[in-house]
């Protein structure tokens, strides 16, 4: 028991193997449990191989008791350059309930070829015991190699790209031709740059704060530009004004003090702080994976649309930004409508439905493929249950089969049609409630909707997760860890993914 409490500590608090050897550890265990003989660090290493194997079976246990599932995947480099798929699983269980899981990351070798990427991908589906049939989609970013590895690995009907990449690159893609605009910022980011550098300056935007009332909990910071996300930028020019009045103090005790934003120049920062605002809403909003994002993507692009429109700039840059935004939007997002697992997801969504769908014949056109869907579902209960009567029943005349089918096929595809007539004519449900207890609760009523809901709702609309176990993973093989092996790692993210309950513990 005290072997398996230290297995958790080592796995969960990211801790070096070696721990057990320190001699603060040592003291600690002497001190605690002087009959406990603490393993070697050789030991724990073979302990945790132990440990992954056990709760690697359970999972895949857990995994293959799912409705249905949509993976994420993404590459990686650490900080010795081994590269890395990284890949993440998002399952509905039997209680209709999403979850999420770390399958791994898992060490590459060679050149990152479509094929070999490929040949890698469906090495963890097997060895995962992945359902090829259950797989939903596979959620990446829009680089060529991966691109093409999913499409060989699944088909390029389950193939969806990550939108929150996609709008990542839309305010990139604006301020590109306007050149004043980018000055701006690069003055803002040299001022932040200098007053983070100096104490005395930091020291006097924190005092001023204090002095109009702020708490030490509540003073603010300048925040940094990081030049790899653009909405880091968003966050460094929104502070800056938040702490505009301050900022001129504070700049004034450095020695050689930047060049200092003009008022024309503060409010064409306020213009586009204005609208970049609603894009850094949406990433925010889609970076989520507890709960469907696929089907919140075409409502949150037209609501996003509808803000930047109604937006109203004061200055020609912001102007100019405004319609180069639209321009960025309109381009990247002009096919989002005709996606079959976007609109099939908003279709199915009760809180959405048809609602945000600008194109009146895009959505009858997936309103036509979620009707096929039922009819090509309906077609193989047909064959199931007529398999079952021809084992209950004596047919001497064959055409009685052809009798047989044409009367449940007539029955089904009149259902069919009522479910999604009747589904449809509903008033959507209010925003915030869980789609997936919506589709609980009308199980009986819309019985052939259900599953195809279940499914398509489900589906995550960015790679995100597999980001975040990329820097779960930075946080394990630190400088100090560098040694680690990458199946080491791969095991020691799997295990601190876990929740406390599936190590068995108590």
């Amino acid at each position: 028991k005290i072997t398996n409490a230290i297995l958790y500590m080592i796995s969960v608090d990211k801790m070096v193997l070696a721990t057990v050897e320190n001699k603060g550890f040592q003291y600690l265990m002497k001190i605690t449990v002087p009959l406990y003989k603490s393993p070697s660090r050789k030991t724990i290493t073979k302990l945790i191989e132990a440990k992954y194997r056990s709760l690697k079976e359970d999972f895949i246990i857990n995994i293959k008791k799912s409705i249905c599932y949509s993976l994420t995947c993404d590459n990686w480099t650490d900080n010795t350059n081994q590269s890395y798929l990284g890949v993440t699983i998002h399952y509905v269980t039997e209680e209709i309930i999403m979850k999420t899981g770390y399958i791994g990351i898992f060490p590459l070798y060679e050149n990152h070829t479509a094929e070999y990427l490929s040949d890698s991908l469906n090495r963890v589906i097997d060895e995962f015991q992945l359902d090829r049939l259950k797989i939903t989609a596979i959620i990446t970013d829009c680089g060529a190699n991966i691109k093409l590895a999913v499409e060989k690995t699944i088909g390029k009907h389950k193939q969806l790209f990550c939108f929150a990449h996609i709008m990542s690159h839309i305010v990139p893609d604006a301020l590109s031709n306007i050149f004043h605009a980018q000055e701006i910022i690069n003055k803002v980011k040299n001022i932040v740059t200098v007053i983070r550098r100096s104490v005395v300056a930091s020291d006097k935007l924190k005092s001023l704060q204090l002095l109009d009332g702020k708490t030490e909990g509540t003073v603010l910071k300048l925040i940094q530009d990081v030049p790899t996300r653009w909405n880091a930028t968003f966050y460094m020019l929104n502070r800056f004004l938040e702490l505009e009045q301050y900022v001129y103090p504070a700049i004034s005790k450095c020695n050689n003090p930047p060049d200092m934003l003009k008022r024309d120049e503060i409010q064409i920062l306020k213009d586009l702080v204005s609208l970049m605002k609603p894009i850094e809403n949406v990433i925010t909003e889609i970076s989520g994976q507890s709960y469907p994002t696929c089907s919140v993507i075409i409502p949150l692009v037209y609501c996003m649309k509808c803000i930047i429109h109604d937006n109203r700039p004061s200055t020609e840059i912001g102007i100019v930004f405004k319609e180069n935004l639209q321009s960025a939007i309109e381009n990247r997002c002009k096919n989002f409508e005709n996606n079959e697992i976007m609109s099939i997801a908003t279709i199915l969504d009760p809180r959405f439905k048809k609602l945000h769908f600008e194109k009146a014949l895009a959505a009858a056109t997936t309103v036509s493929r979620i009707e096929l869907l039922l009819k090509k579902n309906t077609t193989k209960k047909n064959i199931n249950e007529l398999n079952i009567d021809l084992s209950n029943e004596n047919y001497d005349d064959i055409w009685n089969i052809h009798d047989h089918l044409i009367a449940k096929n007539n029955n089904n595809s009149n259902e069919d049609l009522t479910e999604l007539r009747q589904y449809l004519r509903q008033a959507v449900i209010e925003r915030k409630k869980d789609p997936f207890q919506y589709w609980k609760s009308v199980k009986h009523t819309f019985p052939l909707l259900y599953e195809l809901a279940i499914k398509y709702i489900s589906i995550l609309g960015t790679s995100v997760p597999s980001e975040r176990i990329f820097s779960q993973a930075g946080n394990i093989k630190t400088d100090e860890r560098s040694r680690l092996t990458g199946e080491h790692l791969n095991m020691l993210l799997f295990l601190s993914s876990l929740a406390f309950e599936d190590w068995k513990l108590e």
